[in-house]
């Protein structure tokens, strides 16, 4: 065991809430055996095809909050994983945590988070090729 906290991050292609909910269904079912440190985060970014799915910024709103309103019904804790432009012209504020994407050399983003991503071209000791730099906020 290396002693790092371990969460879940989920990309989902949901075209609907019915889709949304099945596949927060199928991670509860894989994770019923394991304990989270951290909490699954639900990342949506299918937006060069957003128009073909008949999706309006309502209805991704209400997919990702059934995804995540299932895990916590569940026990675990939610999180929405997104870039600072999304959250600042599609995503409604939420109840659940924030994981910010923002590549920069500091996080302009206004609203809450709790991780920030400020990289995605790290260099860590042990692992070929680049690698997401994260930081996470402890008292937030």
């Amino acid at each position: 065991m290396s002693g790092l906290p371990v969460g879940v991050y989920f990309y989902s292609y949901s075209k609907n809430v019915k889709q949304a909910r099945e596949q927060a269904n199928w991670v509860k079912d894989n994770l019923k055996n394991y304990k989270l440190d951290l909490p699954v985060a639900f990342d949506w970014e299918s937006w060069s095809s957003f128009n073909g799915t008949g999706m309006s910024f309502y209805t991704i709103n209400k997919s990702a909050n059934e995804f995540l309103r299932v895990l916590e019904d569940e026990g675990y804790k939610g999180m929405l994983y997104s870039s600072k432009n999304y959250l600042e012209r599609i995503w409604y504020p939420t109840e659940y945590e924030t994981w910010l994407a923002q590549y920069n050399t500091k996080a302009t983003y206004n609203g809450e988070y709790s991780i920030w991503q400020m990289c995605d071209t790290g260099i860590v000791d042990g692992i070929k090729g680049d690698v997401d730099i994260d930081i996470m906020y402890l008292d937030k």
